[in-house]
């Protein structure tokens, strides 16, 4: 509940830059379309060399892969710019409205909370905001658009393959859930910790002249030490579940692939759907 309300309160920032967002979506459409221009092209270029073929029509053919990729790669560019674009935008305005909110609250507050933890706040945590926003929404755009026009596709050319190839799919969707609850908590331990380092360089550089005065510089080498410790100690706790996650997600669609390659060789064989059909899919 707390993630979900922590999200709606983006919406605001999101919604002053809904025009970008529709050329972005648009974009994405037209980057995705690209690439699914190119098997059905191949399609009936691999359909034809199994009968004549000039090479007039082959170098066609070609040129018209040539020219849908270069499509696509624009496209992509003018997608990335206005969604990435966003992004920064919205971390600026984000880190503008987190400092003006700091100048109204009470000192109170000050002697609550280290500054190094304001210091991850607005730095830190922000970047995280703007990963989410620039290549989350990009790569949200891209599977659901990708994935919907995909599956409809597949649909044209065989059903009984298409539901074959999509037995992987509940498999991956839990496997994606579980992941993704374990990959949030640790990274949130990671930047826990990172506020702990921020707030204990703060502490020290501020009061520098105590700890020289004092001559504790060991005492505060080792606790820095430690805390740097901790902080890579959680980012190899993040990377031990994180590793596996594409790998694994990679196994699934290879074993999508097996089904897919393994019937549709038999529907081939069969005369049920043509080798270029079987490529395209």
């Amino acid at each position: 509940m707390r993630i979900n309300n922590n999200l709606a309160r983006l919406k605001t920032y999101l919604l002053r830059h809904k025009r970008d967002l529709i050329w972005g979506v648009i974009f994405s459409i037209g980057t995705n379309l690209c690439a699914l221009l190119i098997p059905y092209v191949l399609r009936y270029t691999i359909d034809g060399l199994q009968t004549v073929i000039s090479k007039e029509t082959l170098l066609l053919y070609a040129l018209l892969i040539v020219s849908i990729s270069i499509m696509g790669g624009f496209f992509r560019y003018l997608m990335t710019r206005r969604i990435v674009g966003v992004a920064f935008q919205i971390e600026y305005e984000l880190r503008n409205d987190l400092f003006s909110h700091l100048q109204k609250l009470s000192l109170s507050y000050f002697h609550k909370i280290k500054t190094g933890d304001i210091m991850a706040r607005a730095t830190n945590d922000l970047k995280a905001v703007r990963m989410l926003l620039g290549p989350g929404i990009r790569n949200l755009l891209n599977t659901i658009i990708m994935g919907t026009a995909a599956v409809a596709l597949m649909f044209v050319i065989n059903s009984e393959l298409t539901l074959y190839s999509l037995i992987p799919l509940p498999i991956l969707t839990i496997a994606v859930a579980i992941f993704s609850s374990r990959i949030f908590r640790r990274f949130k331990k990671v930047q826990e910790q990172f506020s702990s380092i921020s707030a204990g360089v703060q502490e020290n550089l501020s009061g520098i002249r105590v700890v020289k005065a004092h001559a504790q510089e060991e005492n505060e080498k080792r606790k820095f030490k430690q805390l740097n410790q901790d902080y890579m100690n959680k980012n190899m706790s993040l990377a031990r579940i994180w590793g596996p996650f594409f790998p694994f997600i990679m196994l699934i669609f290879g074993i999508g692939m097996i089904i897919v390659l393994w019937l549709g060789g038999r529907l081939v064989i069969t005369e049920r759907i043509s080798l270029g059909q079987l490529v395209q899919f």
